[in-house]
């Protein structure tokens, strides 16, 4: 993600906690009466809570709705950490943005399939591009690897296996790095499975969105290109 670049703050409160995790939570913000963010799915926004530094978090929602949807993480320390041990429905929060490259287009889109590639909490971002390409191309095949350590990192997956169940064009494939086998998932690393699971050259017409740690990013991005991923349908707001 970019540096902070000063906008128009935008000033809003907490309507909203749900804790997925130990250390996950949904949380919901709702902008005041006067204000209003338009964003494209796939961008983020800085989280502004007086005393602690800005920190971005993806917008995890679809445009149009009541609310802005942020996955966050517990670090342990500075706004994430304020946030879990201090923070409640009601608390004031601003917000900065929107902000990001790694935008979904669905004129651009078109017919042609969309590969979305997930590591740990990359999957906010992707939720909100997911959730535009199922409602705007019925029949556009969708296919979202989402890679985690741990099976219980698969927060979402009941969700996400209802979308499935919803959209005939929507695959669902969770990978778990850690893990012996067994389970209803791949075993192995993002760029591992997708060696397997495509041939060279089948990636050419793929539009293909990436989100999460530098060194997934950085891993993925020369096995999409020996698959025949077109340099200009990869979006990603880390440097390759």
């Amino acid at each position: 993600m970019t540096d902070l670049v000063t906008q128009v703050i935008k000033q809003g409160y907490i309507s909203d906690i749900r804790d997925y995790k130990s250390d996950i939570r949904v949380v919901s913000v709702r902008l005041d009466l006067s204000e209003k963010l338009v964003f494209i799915p796939g961008q983020y926004v800085y989280l502004l809570i007086d005393g602690f530094a800005p920190r971005p978090y993806s917008i995890a929602n679809l445009p149009g709705a009541d609310v802005l949807e942020f996955h966050i993480r517990n670090t342990g320390f500075g706004l994430s950490r304020h946030i879990f041990e201090d923070m409640k429905p009601g608390d004031r929060i601003g917000v900065d943005g929107p902000h990001g490259q790694a935008l979904y287009n669905a004129q651009k889109t078109g017919g042609d399939p969309v590969l979305l590639l997930a590591g740990g909490l990359g999957i906010a971002q992707l939720r909100s591009i997911l959730m535009a390409a199922l409602k705007n191309h019925n029949h556009v095949p969708v296919t979202l690897y989402w890679g985690v350590e741990y099976p219980d990192d698969l927060y979402l997956a009941d969700d996400l296996k209802k979308l499935v169940a919803a959209h005939p064009q929507f695959s669902f494939i969770p990978v778990i790095r850690a893990s012996d086998g067994g389970g209803d998932f791949r075993t192995g690393t993002l760029d591992t499975v997708l060696q397997a699971d495509f041939e060279n050259g089948s990636l050419h017409r793929h539009h293909c969105y990436v989100a999460g740690p530098p060194g997934m990013v950085h891993a993925l991005y020369p096995v999409l290109l020996d698959k025949g991923m077109v340099p200009a349908r990869f979006y990603c707001d880390l440097p390759v």
